[in-house]
């Protein structure tokens, strides 16, 4: 089974997209709302397959780019969508 991580700080996106996606597609998906929540995620899934990655985090001081960095080393095989 395919398994997504959607890193943003909107919560549009971490729950519309999830329910769709789960709903039509069957992935697993799992949501962190900044790079400072992406380690507890990372640390209690399995690597995963595909990223969406927010580059701009209004309310943090860390940007997209620590979170796909973070992404790289969990998972370096992951795909990484940068938006």
């Amino acid at each position: 089974m395919t398994s997504l991580l959607i890193v943003d700080d909107s919560d549009l996106a971490r729950v519309l997209l999830p329910e769709a996606i789960e709903a039509r597609l069957g992935w697993t998906v799992a949501t962190a709302s900044d790079p400072e929540a992406l380690p507890a995620v990372l640390g209690t899934h399995d690597p995963f397959d595909i990223a969406l990655v927010d580059l701009a985090f209004l309310d943090s001081d860390r940007t997209g780019l620590d979170a796909l960095l973070a992404i790289d080393e969990h998972t370096p095989a992951c795909r990484l969508v940068v938006y």
